[in-house]
């Protein structure tokens, strides 16, 4: 099998000019599911039984059907609901299809990032909101000065882990007509059949994509870790905790 060099050149920098909506989707969906999971956590921590139990459904889709199924359903649903609302839209083309996969990529992602924040929301002393209520906080001061920022600390890596594996998922939007590096790469191999380099240029892209924000993650993780504090009652920060370098590595 002759491994074509030509075709690559030639293919590398049309490819690579369709990173930017990659990068689009992927930080769209990912702002979604800050929103969604941040939301689903707060609630779950107020422990209404009726809403407990709908997050706990919406937790369970999310996680039990495939995120290529969970497009297919976005696929057939929306479109209908569109029709429902604007009965105009015959076909339900009046939202393109990339809003459809950064709702659902963002949505599947946000039940994820709930847990994440939720074990984080545990991680904190109770003692501390106890006595910010003692002084005269609102819940909503406590939450804001005291209880999310040491959050945000502890989920920090394991949110930048998920945002890795959202990035590798805008792969599969192209399924609802989004021209992105994959569907574009899929595109260009079926004219002279060269999938073999194809995939390789894909996986040279993706691999730079984590690479850079891998390193990046780092870095901030890094900066919140040294920046780590106890707050008292009035969110006023009490001394730095260093973290070692070998743990962040």
């Amino acid at each position: 099998m002759k491994f074509n060099l030509d075709y690559i050149q030639r293919a590398f920098p049309r490819i690579l000019t369709y990173l930017p909506v990659t990068l689009a989707i992927a930080f769209s969906a990912e702002l979604l599911a800050l929103l969604v999971g941040f939301g689903i956590a707060v609630l779950k921590r107020r422990k209404i039984p009726v809403v407990n139990q709908i997050i706990a459904v919406f937790a369970s889709y999310c996680r039990a059907v495939p995120t290529l199924v969970q497009l297919f359903v976005a696929i057939f649903l929306f479109p209908k609901i569109v029709t429902l609302i604007y009965p105009t839209d015959e076909f339900g083309t009046l939202i393109p299809g990339v809003v459809y996969a950064v709702i659902t990529l963002g949505m599947n992602h946000g039940s994820f990032i709930s847990e994440i924040f939720g074990a984080a929301f545990g991680a904190i002393d109770n003692g501390q909101t106890e006595a910010a209520y003692s002084i005269g906080m609102t819940k909503l001061q406590t939450l804001k000065r005291i209880v999310l920022p040491q959050a945000l600390v502890v989920a920090l890596p394991n949110l930048t882990s998920l945002f890795l594996g959202l990035v590798q998922e805008t792969s599969l939007v192209s399924i609802v007509g989004v021209r992105e590096i994959t569907s574009v790469g899929i595109n260009l191999a079926d004219l002279g059949y060269d999938f073999l380099e194809t995939y390789l240029i894909l996986t040279l892209i993706y691999e730079a994509c984590s690479f850079v924000f891998g390193r990046l993650f780092r870095y901030l993780e890094r900066r919140a870790g040294v920046f780590k504090y106890s707050a008292n009652a009035s969110g006023r920060r009490l001394y730095r905790i260093p973290v070692k370098e070998d743990v962040l590595q």
